[in-house]
């Protein structure tokens, strides 16, 4: 009967050893997960800081290659990485004028990039055919020409699209007459995502202009956003017709390009806008203006500090008061004609 107490005691020595013995193990693991945690965080910074290194050491060597301090011969004996290089020059490529523009074309050639990047086109990743067709436009180099256009029948649509821009960024004349080719699309998204695509790059002023006055709504207002890369007097006169367009959101998108442009002639043409029927628009031109926060478009503020309606005076009252003080002057002017602007004025 005596020997009971002396088991249960028995029994707990052991549970107590094997619980000592878990938290041993269990611990020996935390461990080896911090040290395997430190080692990777160890790992990422060095090969992130080789990489800045390579990065910092890729863009001294095409600079002294631009002064005329080094030839292909230091590329290849660097001892940078090819794709860092790659990367380099192409951006470099972006940047220069047309004469160093060449000579980084004819070195790009010369290392070898240019067959990569052409190689890469037709790469299982699609990502990767991408990337080299950017790197190219960024050297807009008309050679590509040739191997761009069968890209254009890619069933993938980010080769398709990416390539139909490269061809617009290195100057080819048969750029045009593809871009008709893919607003002939009906499907409305694809208007959508080719205008995202190709916005910024420089289209002819002939083809937005035949765009502009298509009877397709989606043409129209795609040629609507597409005009702002074009910052001419021409494109302007496009925009200031499409002010009148039936579609409202054609003459919102018009607003938008308009104050993106930032000169005279856009905020004169944007005086039209004032007097749009549709709240929507003069309350995007109001937004627009004070984002912009050009100095051009006070005028157009000011008069609509005096529209009819309430929320178009305060939104323009706000964008002024973000103009600072040449703005604030303004709303003082019209603290009698609404006695609620004092709060944009303080």
């Amino acid at each position: 009967m005596q020997v009971a107490p002396l088991k249960v005691v028995e029994f707990s020595k052991y549970a107590l050893m094997y619980i000592k013995a878990v938290l041993l193990v269990l611990g020996f693991i935390l461990i080896l997960m911090f040290l395997f945690h430190m080692s990777l965080v160890l790992i990422q910074n060095y090969l992130k800081s080789r990489k800045l290194k390579n990065e910092s050491d890729s863009i001294v060597l095409v600079e002294k290659f631009l002064k005329g301090e080094a030839d292909i011969e230091s590329f290849k004996k660097s001892g940078l990485s090819k794709n860092v290089i790659k990367k380099v020059i192409a951006s470099f490529g972006e940047t220069q004028i047309e004469e160093k523009r060449a000579a980084l074309r004819a070195l790009y050639k010369e290392l070898g990039f240019f067959v990569e990047d052409v190689r890469a086109f037709y790469s299982y990743f699609w990502w990767k055919a991408v990337l080299a067709i950017e790197r190219i436009s960024m050297l807009k180099d008309i050679d590509a020409e040739y191997f761009l256009l069968p890209l254009l029948e890619s069933l993938n649509i980010e080769i398709k699209f990416s390539a139909l821009k490269a061809l617009f960024e290195i100057g080819s004349r048969k750029a045009d007459e593809q871009l008709n080719i893919f607003f002939g699309d009906k499907r409305r998204w694809v208007y959508r995502y080719f205008v995202n695509k190709l916005c910024g790059v420089k289209i002819s002023y002939s083809l937005l202009a035949g765009m502009a006055c298509s009877e397709n709504v989606d043409v129209r207002r795609a040629s609507v956003v597409l005009l702002r890369g074009c910052k001419s007097p021409e494109s302007v006169l496009i925009l200031k017709s499409l002010l009148s367009d039936s579609n409202r959101y054609i003459r919102i998108d018009a607003v938008r390009s308009l104050v993106a442009m930032d000169d005279f002639k856009s905020a004169e043409a944007l005086e039209m806008a004032i007097s749009d029927a549709d709240l929507s628009v003069r309350i995007e031109l109001a937004k627009k203006a004070g984002i912009s926060g050009s100095q051009y478009l006070y005028g157009v503020l000011e008069k609509l500090l005096r529209d009819e309606d309430q929320d178009v005076r305060y939104y323009a009252a706000f964008a002024l008061k973000k103009c600072g003080s040449r703005g604030v002057e303004i709303i003082s002017k019209y603290l009698s004609f609404e006695p609620q602007f004092i709060k944009f004025v303080n």
